[in-house]
């Protein structure tokens, strides 16, 4: 229950982070606003009210002990009073007939002492803390909660948990698991043949990863300043692993921006990140949601294009 609880409170947060980010980019959030105040009333305060009334029906039984122990202890020393009255007249007599202290007399006596000694265990018991069972009825918190809100029991239960399902599927379905079909048939793929060259040496895969030739064109472009480059570093970080066809259905989740800043740790400076991460932030490319990851709103492609002034 405890963990249920952690999770679906993660994913009521992310409900709340992605309806942000769905207002900024004009797109409909209402919706899912809606279901995270939902959220909040059933299980914020269905269960405040829950807990509070647990509580207060423990004081109340409490109080209705107390009560009751006081008013037989009452009544109870009531009764040996007036067993005192009745066994001192009786002493008064005896003494009178036997002019003095007979056997009767003394029994008299030893029974008085015995009704006194347990009016004052009575007088001592009414000021004692009662206790009571306070785990027994905390259990029962949806029994507490109908008397207040005059909702069934049962139903109370099936709207509270029914609800938190809903949150939790609503959320997975807006955020499915990626399957990248297209590299998996690129692994498939057969390998290329090694080809020698005049002199018979073997060109292998190695090609593959040799700096493309550039073009007159590509040589007429000024190369990036180091400030840009910097920054491109920092986008490219935050898009890693991350295809750019992914945003055009709606935000994706971006990598953390503290795992972005230690894998940067001696090229982008921490400054430099949160620089990078507020101005991201301004030109809405991306929205940062405490506690969450943050979203890419643009592709990462457009926002390099932007860094280099293109």
């Amino acid at each position: 229950m405890v963990a249920m609880g952690f999770y679906i409170e993660y994913e009521a947060q992310y409900l709340l982070g992605l309806s942000n980010a769905y207002k900024k980019t004009g797109k409909a959030y209402k919706w899912l606003l809606g279901v995270y105040l939902g959220y909040i009333i059933i299980f914020g305060l269905f269960s405040g009210i829950g807990f509070f009334a647990t509580e207060i029906s423990i004081q109340e039984t409490a109080s209705q002990k107390i009560e009751t122990i006081e008013a037989n202890n009452q009544e109870r020393i009531k009764q040996l009073r007036a067993l005192i009255d009745s066994k001192s007249q009786i002493q008064v007599q005896e003494y009178q007939d036997n002019n003095g202290v007979g056997p009767v007399y003394k029994q008299m006596q030893r029974e008085i002492d015995s009704y006194n000694l347990e009016i004052k265990e009575l007088l001592a018991r009414s000021k004692t803390t009662v206790i009571i069972d306070k785990k027994a009825q905390a259990k029962d918190m949806f029994a507490n909660l109908s008397k207040v809100t005059y909702i069934p029991k049962e139903l109370l239960i099936i709207i509270m948990f029914g609800y938190a399902l809903s949150i939790v599927y609503i959320a997975l379905t807006i955020k499915p698991m990626e399957v990248d079909l297209e590299s998996k048939n690129a692994d498939k793929s057969e390998p290329i043949s090694p080809i020698a060259d005049a002199k018979g040496i073997v060109i292998g895969s190695e090609i593959s990863r040799q700096e493309p030739v550039q073009t007159e064109k590509n040589q007429q472009e000024p190369a990036a300043n180091d400030e840009q480059s910097k920054f491109v570093s920092y986008v490219n970080e935050l898009y890693h692993g991350i295809d750019d066809s992914k945003i055009k259905s709606g935000p994706v989740e971006l990598n953390g921006l503290l795992k972005v800043r230690k894998n940067l740790r001696g090229i982008v400076s921490d400054r430099k990140c949160q620089k990078y991460k507020e101005t991201l932030n301004n030109w809405g490319a991306i929205v940062t949601n405490n506690g969450l990851n943050s979203l890419g709103m643009w592709p990462k492609a457009d926002i390099i294009n932007k860094i280099r002034g293109d």
